[in-house]
């Protein structure tokens, strides 16, 4: 594989992982299509890899956002449950 097709396929996996974590679904061309208008592009392909990997690093980022937010949440809510 040259560079581009691992970063295509990272981001893929990346936008993947950040839908799952949004309760979301979505097929390969939703995942493209939102790839796209991340990149401000009009087709997946053309994407260039420092955009794809920036966007890569970038959806990992929310991802991992969303994991410390719901931490967060649920600490929260112990601490009130257990404060009255």
């Amino acid at each position: 594989l040259d560079e581009m097709d691992r970063w295509r396929k990272r981001l893929i996996a990346s936008v993947f992982a950040w839908m799952k974590k949004l309760g979301k679904t979505g097929d390969i061309e939703k995942v493209k299509r939102i790839a796209c208008r991340a990149a401000g592009s009009d087709h997946f392909n053309q994407i260039p890899v420092e955009r794809l990997r920036s966007l890569y690093y970038a959806f990992g980022k929310k991802s991992k956002d969303l994991d410390f937010v719901a931490e967060v949440t649920a600490a929260e809510i112990d601490a009130i449950i257990y404060s009255n």
